[in-house]
């Protein structure tokens, strides 16, 4: 399931914000997409759940200050606005065996099982099963012919980068 998920990411790698994101919002994902991917990397290095579980809230942390920022509001931030901004960033990081990760994080959530973390979790594994099935339907402005064929040239980059190292 890993590979699956790293393999269409790669495929999805070409997407903008508005192909995932349907909003009239511009977010600048300069600002969190460093930070994100450095995040990422370090649920994949650490071998602590408790560590894995912090650098996912440091991912959340970042989504949510960007959607503040952007939105130039302080209402409460719900999961239908996260979602979206999570699955963009998620695709840009393109992250390395993180289901499994994922799993081994919910196989020791202990006391923080339906708060917070798991809440978190939850989410995470849900992109991952969207990232999985995504296709033309799934994303906003693309055509079944377009996302064919950029998905078919991200993956040849892909494999042509991966057959090389």
């Amino acid at each position: 399931l890993d590979e699956q998920i790293l393999q269409k990411s790669y495929q999805l790698s070409w997407i903008e914000p508005q192909n995932i994101i349907n909003s009239k919002t511009e977010f600048d994902f300069d600002l969190v997409l460093p930070d994100i991917m450095d995040y990422f990397y370090l649920i994949r290095t650490e071998k602590s759940p408790r560590k894995k579980l912090i650098n996912l809230d440091k991912i959340f942390s970042s989504i949510n200050r960007l959607l503040l920022f952007s939105s130039g509001t302080t209402t409460k931030i719900g999961v239908d606005d996260q979602m979206p901004l999570l699955t963009y960033c998620f695709v840009k990081a393109r992250p390395f065996l993180i289901y499994s990760d994922f799993k081994f994080m919910q196989l020791y959530i202990g006391e923080k099982k339906n708060k917070g973390e798991d809440n978190q979790l939850t989410q995470m594994i849900t992109i991952c099963d969207f990232i999985k099935q995504a296709n033309e339907k799934s994303l906003f402005n693309v055509e079944e012919e377009e996302f064919n064929q950029k998905c078919q040239k991200s993956l040849q980059e892909y494999m042509d980068n991966y057959l090389d190292n």
